[in-house]
């Protein structure tokens, strides 16, 4: 996985920002698409990084929920100048995840403290 994507979902996710990806197919075809979101939340699922976003019909309306794979984005660019579109009221992460395989829910919230041993890895949150 991409730390520059993964870094700027975490940041549009944070800021409220439209994004603009291109998401490599999981098929054989391999396509490249392109897709404007409202990034909403991330979750991690059998081994893997996943954005939950709304997809955009247009600047002002929501087409639809996608769940997109991180390691699958190939480039990602910020659009604060567009007017971010929350989640409809209904919506929950924790119901839509809840039918995929490999999540379990629980606590919603976890203080963890993470710690590297790399000399070029960076440490973004320290919560203890």
């Amino acid at each position: 996985m991409n730390a520059e994507v993964f870094e700027l979902i975490l940041k549009s996710i944070r800021e409220k920002i439209i994004i603009a990806i291109e998401y490599v197919s999981p098929y054989k075809t391999r396509e490249v698409r392109s897709h404007i979101l409202a990034p909403w939340g991330i979750f991690f699922r059998s081994h893997a990084w996943y954005l939950l976003a709304g997809s955009l019909k247009n600047e002002e309306e929501l087409q639809k929920t996608f769940v997109f794979r991180l390691s699958r984005i190939r480039n990602i660019k910020l659009h604060p100048e567009i007017t971010f579109l929350n989640h409809p009221d209904d919506y929950s992460q924790e119901k839509f995840t809840s039918s995929a395989w490999f999540v379990s829910l629980g606590k919603l919230e976890y203080d963890i403290c993470l710690k590297h041993l790399l000399k070029n890895c960076r440490t973004y949150g320290y919560n203890r």
